[in-house]
């Protein structure tokens, strides 16, 4: 009789699908952080480039409106 082989390999292979979709996930989350602040940089140098001088936008000083 044969010697059964190890559940090693099958195992690993099960976890490749959980690593993969966390590695998804976190990708996912790291887009949608980077992307709107690198469209916020893209727009600034564009205005700049254009030759404006009131490029920058400031945050109210009080915060959130209702938040006093």
């Amino acid at each position: 009789m044969r010697p059964m082989p190890d559940d090693q390999p099958k195992r690993q292979s099960s976890l490749l699908p959980g690593i993969a979709f966390v590695l998804l996930v976190v990708a996912l989350v790291a887009g949608v952080w980077v992307f709107p602040r690198v469209y916020e940089y893209m727009s600034q140098q564009d205005c700049i480039a254009s030759g404006r001088t009131n490029c920058v936008r400031y945050a109210p000083a009080g915060g959130a409106p209702g938040q006093n």
